[in-house]
C-alpha cells in the first residue's frame, strides 16, 4: 500500500517529517519505506513531488515518471510519502493532474490519502502569521482572509470527488490536537500496528506563536530596518525569537488578529460546506466547539515603542560583536 500524508499544513508536519526521516532505516525494517530518493534537499519530505503536479507540467513530468518507476520496483508492502502541500491539490484548478497521479499510483498498489484536519479559522489564522513571519505576505489581515473565505467550500468538495471515484483505498481524516493521541491516531493511520509506534518516536506539535510585537516587528520590517538603519536576516531574527535567544520586552502570545465575525465566517462556512460533502469527519471533530470570544487586534508597527527599538538594536550589536570576535 501506498499511503500519502497530504497535510494539512500547520497541523505538525515539518516534526513529523523530521521524525519520519530520522526513524527510516526503523521503519525499513518493520517493511515500510519512507524513500529518501525522493525528500527535498532537507531530506525531509517529498515537497519535490507535489510542487511538479501544482506545476505547469502537472503528472507529466520528470519526477512522476521515476516516482511511477520506483513503485514498480517497490517490493516493499507499504510506501509513506509526505508533503503538505498536496493540500494545495484539493481545488478545482489543480485536482484533475492530481487525481491522474493518484490513479497512476493506483494501478500499482492501493493507495490511502492521509489528512489532519484543523478548524478552519484556526487554520487560516496561523497560515497568516506563519506568511507574515517568513515574508510571504506584507498584507493586513483582514485582505488575507476575505480572499479566502471560500477555500473551505472547493476544499470539501474536491475531498469529497476523491473519496468517491474510486481510485483510492480510502481517505483517512484525523483531528490535529498537541497531544500524544493525535501521534498515536496518525501513525494508525499510516498503517503502522500500535506494536510498531516505537519506531517513530515523537510527539506532533507545531512552532509556538511568535508573541504580537514579533509578528509586528516582522510584517513590517523593511519599515524597521530603516529606522535601524541597517539590514536585518530575517531568518536569524526568526530563529532569535524562537529559540527564545531574544524577545521585545512585555511581548505576549496571548492575541487574536482575527475578528469575531471573521472567525464566525471560517468556522460555520466549513461547517456547512463538510455537511453538504458529505465529509462528516469535519463536524465530528468541530461542530460541538464553541468560538472563543476574544479581542482582535492588528499588528501595527505602532505596538513597536522605542524601548523595543532600543532592545533589538543591542541584541543586533550582540551578536555582531560575537561573530567578530569569532572571526579574529
Amino acid at each position: 500500500m501506498l499511503v500519502i500524508h497530504a497535510g494539512m499544513p500547520k497541523t505538525g508536519t515539518t516534526v513529523l517529517q523530521y521524525a519520519l526521516a530520522n526513524s527510516a532505516q526503523s521503519l525499513a525494517t518493520i517493511d515500510l519505506v519512507y524513500p529518501h530518493e525522493f525528500r527535498d534537499r532537507e531530506g525531509l519530505a517529498h515537497h519535490a513531488l507535489s510542487a511538479e503536479i501544482l506545476s505547469e507540467v502537472g503528472d507529466s513530468g520528470p519526477l512522476t515518471r521515476q516516482w511511477l518507476e520506483f513503485l514498480n520496483g517497490s517490493r516493499s508492502k507499504r510506501v509513506l510519502i509526505s508533503s503538505e502541500a498536496f493540500t494545495n491539490c484539493l481545488n478545482r484548478q489543480k485536482i484533475l493532474p492530481f487525481i491522474r497521479f493518484l490513479a497512476a499510483c493506483g494501478e500499482r498498489m492501493p493507495v490511502r490519502l492521509v489528512l489532519a484536519l484543523r478548524r478552519m479559522d484556526t487554520f487560516f489564522e496561523s497560515m497568516y502569521l506563519h506568511s507574515v513571519k517568513v515574508g510571504e505576505h506584507t498584507q493586513e489581515a483582514g485582505t488575507y482572509f476575505e480572499a479566502r473565505f471560500r477555500w473551505a467550500q472547493d476544499f470539501f468538495s474536491q475531498l469529497s470527488v476523491l473519496r468517491n471515484i474510486g481510485i483510492l483505498e480510502s481517505v483517512i481524516l484525523v483531528r490535529h490536537e498537541k497531544s500524544p493521541l493525535f501521534t498515536c491516531e496518525l501513525l494508525d493511520a499510516f498503517k503502522l500496528k500500535r506494536a510498531e509506534h516505537y519506531t517513530v518516536k515523537t510527539v506532533l506539535s507545531g512552532n509556538e506563536k511568535l508573541g504580537l510585537k514579533a509578528q509586528s516587528f516582522l510584517l513590517h520590517l523593511p519599515h524597521f530596518e530603516a529606522k535601524l538603519g541597517e539590514r536585518i536576516d530575517r531568518q536569524r531574527i526568526i530563529q532569535a525569537l524562537e529559540l527564545k535567544q531574544f524577545s521585545f520586552p512585555g511581548d505576549t502570545n496571548s492575541y487574536s488578529i482575527m475578528e469575531r465575525w471573521q472567525r464566525l465566517y471560517f468556522h460555520e462556512s466549513a461547517l456547512r460546506a463538510a455537511m453538504q460533502f458529505s465529509i462528516r469527519e469535519y463536524n465530528d471533530f468541530f461542530a460541538s466547539q464553541k468560538i472563543e470570544s476574544k479581542s482582535s487586534v492588528s499588528l501595527s508597527p505602532d505596538l513597536i515603542c522605542n524601548e523595543d527599538i532600543e532592545a533589538i538594536r543591542a541584541f543586533l550589536k550582540t551578536k555582531q560583536d560575537r561573530q567578530a570576535a569569532g572571526a579574529i
